[in-house]
C-alpha cells in the first residue's frame, strides 16, 4: 500500500538525521566509539519518540485491517524500529573498525531484528488459523528457523 510506503519511508528517513563524526576526526583514538555513542544519546531518544509515533499514526491508519492481531502489528513496528536503525550500527561499526564497541552495536541490532521476527513467527504459528488459513505448519516452521539465521551466525567482516 501507498500509505505503508510513505510511513516506512518517513521512518527510515529519521535515522539520517543522526550525524555521527567522521572517523577522519577520531583517527588518533583508540577507541572511540563509546564517545561518539554518548554524544548521540539524545539524537536516538527523539529517533526513538518520533518513531513510535509514525508507528501509533500508522497503526490508526489500520485499524480497517481488522482480521489482523494488535500485538503481530506492534512485533512489526517493533522490528521496524530496528531495521531502520541498521545505516546507523552499520556505519558505527564501519567507520570505526577497531573499536569492537562499534562491532556490538551492529550485532546487537541485527540480533534484535532477528528476535522480534522469531517471535512474530511463533505467535503466527500460535494463531495460524485465524491469521493466515493457507499456512501450513512446515512452512510456518521453516520461518520459525530461518529467523534464527542472521542473529545466531557470526558476520562476517564485523569480527
Amino acid at each position: 500500500m501507498l500509505i505503508d510506503s510513505i510511513y516506512a519511508f518517513a521512518m527510515t528517513l529519521l535515522i539520517i538525521t543522526i550525524e555521527i563524526p567522521s572517523k577522519y576526526e577520531h583517527a588518533h583514538d583508540i577507541a572511540p566509539v563509546y564517545p561518539i555513542l554518548l554524544s548521540v544519546i539524545p539524537d536516538l531518544v527523539h529517533y526513538f519518540i518520533a518513531f513510535v509515533l509514525l508507528a501509533i499514526l500508522w497503526y490508526f491508519e489500520h485499524q480497517q485491517f481488522q482480521h489482523l492481531a494488535r500485538p503481530l502489528l506492534c512485533m512489526n513496528m517493533a522490528g521496524l524500529v530496528f531495521v531502520c536503525l541498521i545505516p546507523f550500527s552499520t556505519n558505527i561499526a564501519g567507520d570505526y573498525p577497531f573499536d569492537t564497541l562499534g562491532t556490538i552495536v551492529f550485532e546487537l541490532n541485527i540480533l534484535v531484528i532477528g528476535m522480534i521476527a522469531f517471535v512474530q513467527w511463533i505467535s503466527i504459528r500460535n494463531r495460524a488459523s485465524d491469521l493466515v488459513p493457507g499456512l501450513n505448519l512446515s512452512q510456518i516452521n521453516r520461518e520459525i528457523t530461518w529467523s534464527l539465521v542472521f542473529p545466531c551466525s557470526p558476520l562476517p567482516g564485523y569480527h
